[in-house]
């Protein structure tokens, strides 16, 4: 089944669309994702998207951290992800839940071991973390990622807030997490959507956006929750 489409919100009263020092690259090629095995979400309890050290091993004795300098294959693609901008007191802690698509997951850790890494590499990871006694669930709700990592570059600091305040205002049946760098800082707003299968389906489709602004935001939204892409700002299709 289809998400349906989103209703229509007021936005009067959202932010406008920000100025940047550097300005967005809207008219030459836009580099596109590379292809990967899992995407790998890991959620940073105490730290929000504004918080993020430029880079994730600054941040020690962390989930994201420890991934990183672990033997991993490279075909895992890392990022970080938050529900918020910011922390009052922003500090590094080592558990968290970890969001893994295309399967649809979320495994809870509390402290960081090599039973992770084991169960990222399998090929069937429900299977492997069962056995290892990992802790997960199965997710059915839908998620899109807004860049907002300011200290990597202002224009996703300020893009990906806007856009994240407009969606917020919509009625859409999807769970909003701010994301660290994706790389194209100068296609922001990028914007990355995990949508769960149709009926009887077990992988989901996950479709990378750049160059989202508030003048096509709703057609994005709108094809892209009736399981369409628009096309001139696909950055990739998984």
């Amino acid at each position: 089944m289809r998400i349906s489409r989103r209703g229509l919100c007021n936005c009067a009263k959202l932010p406008v669309w920000p100025s940047f020092s550097q300005p967005i690259d809207y008219d030459g090629y836009m580099t596109k994702i590379r292809p990967y095995r899992r995407h790998v979400l890991i959620e940073t309890p105490e730290r929000g998207a504004h918080d993020w050290q430029a880079n994730a091993q600054l941040e020690l004795n962390t989930i994201s951290c420890f991934l990183r300098t672990m033997k991993t294959e490279n075909k895992l693609l890392f990022n970080r992800v938050s529900n918020t901008i910011s922390r009052s007191s922003p500090r590094d802690v080592p558990h968290g839940k970890v969001l893994i698509f295309p399967d649809g997951i979320e495994i809870e850790v509390e402290q960081p071991d090599a039973r992770l890494a084991e169960a990222l590499a399998a090929e069937d990871i429900r299977l492997e973390a069962t056995r290892l006694g990992l802790k997960f669930r199965q997710l059915s709700r839908g998620r899109v990622l807004a860049c907002a990592h300011m200290r990597r570059d202002e224009r996703c600091g300020k893009a990906g807030v806007v856009l994240a305040e407009h969606i917020n205002a919509r009625a859409l049946p999807l769970e909003l997490l701010y994301v660290d760098h994706m790389g194209g800082h100068k296609y922001a707003g990028n914007l990355i959507f995990h949508l769960p299968p149709d009926s009887g389906g077990k992988s989901w489709r996950s479709v990378w956006y750049g160059r989202v602004n508030l003048d096509n935001l709703d057609e994005v939204l709108a094809k892209t929750l009736d399981g369409g892409v628009v096309d001139e700002l696909v950055r990739l299709r998984a």
